[in-house]
Order: C-alpha cells, then structure tokens, then sequence
C-alpha cells in the first residue's frame, strides 16, 4: 500500500513563506519556469505534429488579438501588478522580520569562553 500525499493547505503554504521566505521566493519563480517550459514543449511538439493545424489555430488567435483592446488589457495588468507589489513587499519584508525574531539567538562569545 503506498502512502498519498495530499496537497499543502493553503495555511500551510503561508506558514512555509513566513519561515523561509527566499526558499519560498525561490521555489515559486522555479515552478513557475517549469511550468512555462512544459507549455512551450507541448506547443513545439503539437506545431511539429501537425503544422496546418497550429497554423490555422496560431491565425485564428492572431486575428483575435488584433480585434480586442489589448492596450486596454496591458494598461491593467500593469495597474494591478504594480498595485501588488506594495502588500508583496511588506509581506516579503514583515516575513523576513519574522524570521529574524524567531531564530535561534547565536551564542556570544562571553558564552563560549567558559
């Protein structure tokens, strides 16, 4: 019988992001390149399998993009992007201070003298 894994809370995810925010910074940005780069590996495969098709699709979506306000779109995600990067930098900040109020305290050296 093997044992399941089950998922991470999202309370535990937050907790792992207070303890060790750089590691928690580290491995998102990793996740997120690794999944960027199987999407662009199953598109090459796809357009080399069947090239007509990825084409026409590739077409489809270019017309689509012309047809919508994507200036519109590009000014709002930089709005919200940019209207999340304050919380992102004070949780970033206030988990860093966290981590330094709850390490352990290095010995001195009045301590190891003895």
């Amino acid at each position: 019988m093997s044992a399941r894994h089950s998922p991470p809370s999202s309370a535990d995810t937050a907790l792992s992001a207070l303890r060790d925010p750089d590691r928690f910074v580290r491995d998102s940005v990793h996740a997120v390149r690794a999944s960027a780069d199987e999407t662009i590996a199953q598109a090459t495969s796809y357009a080399r399998r069947q090239p007509e098709q990825a084409l026409l699709w590739a077409l489809a979506a270019g017309y689509i993009m012309r047809m919508l306000p994507l200036v519109g779109f590009l000014r709002l995600l930089v709005r919200i992007a940019f209207g999340l990067v304050k919380p992102a930098v004070a949780l970033y900040g206030g988990a860093k201070l966290w981590e330094r109020l709850h390490a352990p305290a290095a010995p001195s050296k009045e301590h190891q003298d003895a």
